[in-house]
């Protein structure tokens, strides 16, 4: 709506060396004069995802795409290489790996709103 970018992104990394340690991110490209709004909208979008559970409609469609995108990736070897590097030193990781789309579709309004609620609290 406010037309100051083509490229937001959100992510987040977790540690698998220190138990309870990661972040999350979102970036895009603004401009200076836009960078307050960028901040204030993504206070807005981070309230709105802990005061009120996104519909289902909203859900399918951010979650289709990256299931979608995960069945490709499996489809070849560059994703299995990259992901089987650890299972020597942590068999628990098989499960992780190959859980990856289940725990995607597994994913509810009301689970995505306890997270915001718990990692997107603005005294953190």
């Amino acid at each position: 709506e406010l037309a100051i970018t083509y490229s937001p992104a959100v992510g987040s990394s977790s540690s698998d060396v220190f138990e309870g340690y990661g972040s999350i991110f979102a970036s895009a490209q603004v401009t200076p004069e836009n960078r307050a709004t960028f901040f204030t909208e993504l206070d807005a979008i981070a309230a709105s995802l802990r005061d009120t559970p996104v519909t289902e409609d909203e859900l399918n469609r951010a979650r289709a795409p990256e299931v979608e995108r995960l069945r490709r990736a499996q489809a070849g070897n560059e994703y299995w290489i990259s992901q089987l590097s650890d299972v020597d030193s942590d068999p628990a990781a098989v499960a992780e790996i190959t859980g990856h789309i289940a725990d995607l579709e597994a994913a509810t309004p009301a689970i995505l709103q306890a997270v915001a609620q718990r990692y997107l609290d603005p005294s953190k």
